[in-house]
């Protein structure tokens, strides 16, 4: 009776082992979990005449935030301001938008773009086009978004949950503004 549990015991766990290894293996060759944080130097470029106009020259500052969706921040080497990396949850779930928010050094928005998005195309992505984001430039918090027109922001019609979520990011973008404005020097 020992021989018969022991024996496929330390098969079972000598095949784990070996398993756990192979993946281990793989993770490591693959580079996943190892890609660089933060938004490409090229990308960052193209985005920042629309974030930040005014700005010389967009570099990642080495800060943290605990504020959910915070996924980096740039300051302008000039110090005219700064910009604010975060996801929101959209009409399609958490991280549905990523956007670039900048402020400028009096802590109003200056421009924002549209990294990405998952909301429904044709609808919800209309809360993610230029005409509609640039309704946001010169704005400070805390911005509100209502289809009544008695927010500072107009929802857009059918698609008021992205609408929502647009002016959710920048809220949260502003207290993360806040929150690191001294560190980034501003």
């Amino acid at each position: 009776m020992y021989k018969s549990i022991v024996k496929p015991t330390l098969t079972l766990t000598l095949i784990a082992v070996i398993v756990g290894a192979l993946l281990a293996l793989t993770y490591q060759l693959t580079g996943v979990g190892n890609a660089s944080t933060g938004i490409a130097a090229d990308k960052l470029a193209e985005y920042q005449p629309t974030v930040l106009p005014s700005s010389s020259k967009l570099v990642q500052a080495n800060v943290t935030s605990e504020t959910a969706g915070f996924l980096g921040a740039y300051v302008d080497e000039g110090g005219t301001g700064c910009a604010i990396n975060i996801s929101a949850k959209g009409y399609h779930g958490n991280d549905s938008l990523n956007l670039l928010i900048g402020f400028d050094q009096n802590g109003a928005i200056a421009g924002i773009y549209a990294i990405s998005t998952q909301e429904t195309p044709g609808v919800g992505t209309k809360a993610t086009e230029p005409d509609y984001l640039s309704a946001y430039i010169g704005k400070t918090a805390p911005v509100t978004v209502a289809k009544d027109g008695s927010g500072d922001i107009d929802a857009i019609a059918n698609a008021t949950v992205s609408s929502t979520a647009v002016g959710d990011a920048v809220n949260q973008a502003f207290a993360i503004y806040e929150e690191l404005k001294g560190e980034l020097g501003l």
